[in-house]
């Protein structure tokens, strides 16, 4: 039941923005996308949240940039993916359908290297380099810039001068970085470290008269959102080559997620609808 991803061939498989490891996995047989347009993957049929998924050993909670648009594991900072579709082994516990198994690159430890990247979402950069014969590193960063090009807020008026605020605030960054440290052949130590974040601020004034031209003005009803979530990962892991056919790795990590959406609706003059709830998890 495990396959390997070949990451090499991503750039050739059909993407929205940049290539894309999610996306790349619904094209591997009994994995799909539970909406067209956004949702989790479903392996065999499966809940989305009944995947595993993994980042140099720690869990990813909710790996989704843009409402389930964009993985959150940049596909250029992976060193291989293993897609586990059944029967992984005991190490793997916690879920019921499927595992994604994704190692980050340790870094050149030959040369230094740099690439920068621009999509139709987001721009990229990442760096490796080494530091000594037996060290080096890698860090990487990618944000939205949707934000950039319409703005975030928009003052808009009607015929009698009232004014009010559209706003259409919406970003995503992460970034990711990871040291690794060969002491001998025999031992081997990297930290990884992982952040990311989509932040929504949106306010939409409606004017429900037939006129459609100006439609967002301001009016009596309007709608108000305000969503966010954050992924934060750290990892430390020691792999031991005790001989030809036994090594023994020791993994340590912190991940924490947490979510939060408010939102006003104001349906009438005399009537609103207020909800404000958030979610914390600290493994």
């Amino acid at each position: 039941g495990m396959s390997s991803v070949d990451l090499a061939r991503l750039d050739q498989l059909p993407s929205l923005t940049e290539p894309d490891l999610f996306r790349a996995l619904q094209w591997t047989p009994g994995v799909r996308k539970t909406s067209t347009v956004s949702g989790g993957l479903s392996v065999r049929g499966a809940d989305p949240d009944q995947n595993l998924y993994l980042l140099d050993g720690a869990p990813v909670y909710h790996p989704w940039h843009a409402f389930s648009l964009v993985s959150t594991f940049q596909t250029g900072t992976l060193k291989n993916t293993d897609l586990y579709r059944g029967g992984f082994p005991v190490e793997y516990g916690g879920r019921l359908s499927s595992v994604v198994d994704a190692q980050m690159k340790d870094g050149s430890r030959q040369e230094p290297s740099a690439e920068v990247g621009v999509g139709m979402l987001s721009g990229r950069f990442r760096v490796e380099a080494p530091i000594s014969d037996h060290t080096s590193f890698m860090v990487s960063g990618r944000r939205s810039y949707i934000d950039k090009l319409i703005g975030r807020t928009h003052a808009v008026t009607d015929e009698s001068g009232r004014r009010d605020t559209l706003r259409t605030g919406y970003y995503f960054y992460d970034a990711s970085a990871k040291l690794a440290h060969r002491f001998n052949d025999e031992h081997r130590l990297t930290v990884s470290y992982y952040q990311g974040r989509d932040d929504l601020d949106l306010r939409l004034p409606f004017d429900l008269s037939l006129d459609f031209d100006s439609w967002l003005r301001p009016a009596d009803l309007f709608f108000e959102v305000e969503q966010n979530w954050t992924n934060r990962v750290v990892s430390a892991r020691h792999q031991y080559l005790v001989s030809d056919d036994v090594f023994v790795t020791t993994t340590g990590y912190y991940s924490g997620y947490q979510a939060r959406e408010a939102s006003f609706v104001q349906p009438t003059t005399t009537a609103s609808l207020t909800s404000d709830y958030g979610v914390r998890l600290h493994d």
